[in-house]
């Protein structure tokens, strides 16, 4: 009787070679996957949200200012979202202004700001009950 001995040390070697290297590739596209997606989330979500809420912010303290919404916002035709509501703002502020000017700051102000009491639904809504002010 004959006795075979096989030794699988080099195809073992081999096969332990090829997974680490395919773990490695996955591993650094998964990398950069999560890097190019958190680069994108910054430059189309983030940072145009923080010039809408800057804007929001200015018209919210004084509803008189001028804020050139141009500077504020990146170029494009105005396809972006975040742009398009930046205009919006920008138009409905400009119109409140006209309708009640000074005396209505504090009607704009108000309903603007963050900083108002929201206990519900009900009271998000605009409230154009809020005091003006006495123009000469």
């Amino acid at each position: 009787m004959s006795k075979i001995v096989l030794n699988f040390r080099v195809v073992c070697a081999s096969l332990a070679f090829d997974e680490l290297v395919a773990k490695t590739l996955i591993l650094a596209s998964l990398w950069f996957c999560l890097w190019k997606m958190m680069r994108d989330a910054k430059r189309f979500i983030l940072t145009p949200l923080k010039r809408l809420m800057a804007i929001v912010y200015v018209y919210a303290k004084n509803p008189l200012a001028t804020v050139k919404i141009e500077d504020m916002v990146f170029g494009g035709n105005g396809s972006l979202e975040t742009q398009q509501l930046t205009n919006a703002i920008g138009k409905i502020t400009e119109l409140l202004k006209k309708c009640w000017g000074v005396a209505g700051t504090g009607i704009i102000s108000e309903n603007i700001s963050a900083e108002r009491d929201v206990r519900g639904a009900d009271s998000k809504i605009f409230n154009p009950m809020v005091d003006g002010k006495k123009v000469r």
